[in-house]
């Protein structure tokens, strides 16, 4: 178990997340490097071995600072939506996948009385 301060330092002395003020960047830009930096903390907390929650939280928040996470829903939706929604075949199949980034998901939702199911009902 690392503690709060030595996952700090981890952070803050990796040149992989030393990167321009996004303020200062197009969207375009924004993007590639919250989704590179996103990348880079998948693969560093893999190599330093945090598995923590409290920990994997406090490291994703010192790299992120006040930017978005571009796979927050993948973690956050898809893969629990996977746990609680797959059969075990599915499961076997598509957890290890997206727990592993080789298969990235998302989340979508139209209200109530719009889009295909309302067409469909309206039929």
């Amino acid at each position: 178990m690392f503690c709060l301060s030595c996952v700090e330092a981890l952070v803050f002395s990796d040149p992989d997340f030393h990167e321009d003020d996004p303020n200062f960047l197009s969207r375009s830009e924004r993007y590639d490097q919250a989704v590179r930096k996103s990348a880079q903390m998948v693969l560093k907390l893999r190599e330093y071995g945090i598995a923590d929650p409290e920990e994997i939280y406090y490291y994703k928040s010192m790299v992120r600072g006040n930017q978005q996470e571009p796979f927050g829903l993948h973690v956050v939706m898809f893969i629990p939506s996977l746990r609680r929604l797959c059969d075990p075949q599915q499961a076997k199949k598509w957890l290890p996948l997206a727990e592993s980034f080789q298969v990235l998901g998302t989340y979508a939702q139209t209200e109530m009385g719009h889009g295909q199911s309302w067409i469909e009902n309206d039929l």
